[in-house]
């Protein structure tokens, strides 16, 4: 990537379990043995949305 990021880290249960806030271009986020699946969104979003750790994605079908 060149631009900074938010990525949000997800267990199976779509819990947030971890969050790296404005991730520099090319840097790797912090290894989370809990997360099963990772979001990224784009920077700011994290803070925009008040995201937080023990936060559950939703996933639903249109």
């Amino acid at each position: 990537m060149r631009f900074p990021i938010d990525v949000i880290y997800i267990n199976e249960s779509l819990e947030v379990v971890g969050l790296d806030q404005r991730l520099s271009p090319y840097r790797f986020g912090k290894i989370r043995k809990h997360a099963k699946s990772v979001i990224e969104v784009e920077s700011g979003v994290i803070e925009k949305t008040d995201t937080q750790i023990g936060d559950k994605f939703e996933i639903q079908k249109n």
